[in-house]
């Protein structure tokens, strides 16, 4: 049996698997880091607010492709829509990237 699942449905879902990883937000001045936890150096994602550019770290991005079946492109347009709707900041382009390192 086949199920047609729209976009708005299949953002919902995997916006809740993003909200229960309990990503604590981190705003400077231009900068949002989201961080496994607030003592933690390294973020998963970061969002430059001028232009709108995020990175999400490669585990993440694979974590999501692999978890919803999505490609890895998929997995970063989902994951900037869900980094839009936190931040209200609108996200222009997602990357993948190694390591973001986050300093207090």
């Amino acid at each position: 049996m086949k199920y047609i699942i729209t976009e708005s449905q299949y953002d919902r879902g995997i916006f809740r698997y993003l909200d229960m990883k309990s990503l604590v937000m981190q705003k400077k001045s231009d900068e949002i880091f989201f961080l496994k936890s607030k003592n933690n150096e390294y973020a998963q994602i970061y969002l430059y607010k001028p232009d709108g550019d995020c990175y999400v770290r490669h585990k993440l991005i694979k974590e999501v492709s692999d978890f919803f079946s999505l490609s890895k492109t998929e997995s970063e347009q989902v994951i900037g829509r869900w980094v839009q709707k936190r931040t209200g900041v609108e996200v222009n382009s997602v990357k993948g990237i190694e390591t973001i390192h986050f300093k207090n």
